[in-house]
Parts: C-alpha cells; structure tokens; sequence
C-alpha cells in the first residue's frame, strides 16, 4: 500500500502544479490582453492550451486524491478534506461557466453584437477568473495541511 500513497502523493503534486500552474499563467495572460489589446490575437491558442492543462491538473487530483483518502483513511482531518472538496466542486463550477462564456464571447465577438454585452461578460468572466485563481491557492494552502 506504500506505492499507492507515493504515486498519489506524486499525482498529486503534479495536479496542483498543473492546475496552480495553469490558472495563473492564464490569470496573468488576461491582465495583459486587458492592457494591451493588440494581444487579442494570440489569446484563443494559448487559452485553450492553458485550459487543458487546468484540466488535466484537476482530474489528476481527483485521480490522486482517491488514491490518498485509500492509502491514508485514519490520518487525513476530515473537516479540513470536506473543506477542500468543496473548493474544488466550485473550482469545477467556475470553470465550466467561463468556457462557456469565452465560446459566448467569442460568438458575440464575430457577430458585432453591443458593446455592452461584451462588456458586462467580460466583466463578469473576469471576476469569476480571480475567484478561481484564489480558489486554486486556497486549495493548495489547505492541501499543505491535510
């Protein structure tokens, strides 16, 4: 049972990385296209590398995480365990509704709707961003504790 724990622990790790990782660099990436629009152009390849990379974190820590909770039943604290799946299930959440809003502002974009559609999405993806970027480091706070 030893090499269940080290493999998921190693999983693990990567996810967060990945996830972390991802999140921030795509966080990053947002304020400078907002600063420099010119930047507009090159956003859709790296977005959609980024986003897969998130993904491929999260589902590593699903992964990992089961592996864990088998390997180490008595020794996790239940409360702080509870906490994280509830950070994570928002996280999901979170990312679910801004790629459906960036493929919403994309289809927006090519048919010259308002401004101010645009505007309010942009907007409201942007702070739904933030959230997630704190989420992921709440979550991996927490999974330095757990």
């Amino acid at each position: 049972m030893a090499w269940v724990f080290v493999l998921s622990r190693f999983l693990h790790f990567i996810g967060l990385v990945f996830g972390v990782g991802g999140v921030t660099s795509m966080f990053i990436i947002n304020k400078k296209i907002e600063k420099n629009p010119e930047l507009q152009k090159l956003a859709p390849d790296i977005m959609k590398t980024l986003t897969i990379m998130i993904w491929i974190g999260i589902i590593s820590l699903f992964v990992s995480g089961i592996g864990l909770q088998l390997a180490l039943d008595e020794l996790i604290n239940k409360n702080m365990l509870i906490f994280k799946h509830i950070l994570v299930v928002l996280i999901v959440v979170n990312g679910v509704y801004l790629s459906i809003s960036a493929k919403k502002m994309m289809k927006l974009s090519k048919t010259n709707e308002a401004k101010s559609k645009i505007t309010k999405l942009k907007n409201k993806m942007s702070f739904i961003g933030t959230l997630n970027l704190i989420l992921w480091y709440l979550v991996l706070l927490i999974s330095v504790f757990v």
